[in-house]
């Protein structure tokens, strides 16, 4: 059955300039809550991808510099059989300026790969930027 006292939840219609600005402060604290919680999450998972990251490259380059370190004396042996009647030094001398330029080009590439806008929120600063041009709709 149908009861015809019963009363229906009505939103906020307190239209009055003190009940209009209460509702944009509670409308505008939480809206500052959900960007920052936002923000926090974006940059937990950033940082949880850097130390994954960071991982597998020490690994990597600990199996790598092995091999290297090996390859790099079978290398000197080589250019030592090969250059006749030279000085004994000349050879890992000639390889050594070789990986030194490697391992610089290398160096440098991967320095400019660790830059601070990888680290950027991106998605936090657009949704920062939806939020406020809003906003400024809304009170224009």
């Amino acid at each position: 059955m149908n009861n015809p006292t019963t009363t229906v939840e009505r939103p906020d219609t307190d239209r009055s300039i003190p009940g209009l600005m209460r509702h944009f402060v509670n409308e505008v604290t939480a809206l500052l809550r959900d960007e920052v919680a936002l923000a926090k999450g974006e940059v937990t998972d950033n940082i949880a991808g850097l130390k994954t990251g960071i991982m597998s490259i020490v690994g990597g380059a600990i199996v790598l510099i092995a091999g290297l370190v090996i390859l790099l004396d079978a290398f000197v042996l080589a250019l030592y059989t090969v250059l006749d009647d030279s000085p004994l030094w000349l050879s890992p001398l000639i390889i050594g300026l070789i990986v030194l330029a490697i391992g610089g080009v290398l160096l440098a590439a991967g320095r400019s790969k660790l830059s601070g806008s990888a680290m950027k929120p991106d998605e936090t600063i657009a949704e920062t930027r939806r939020d406020r041009q809003m906003l400024k709709e809304r009170l224009t």
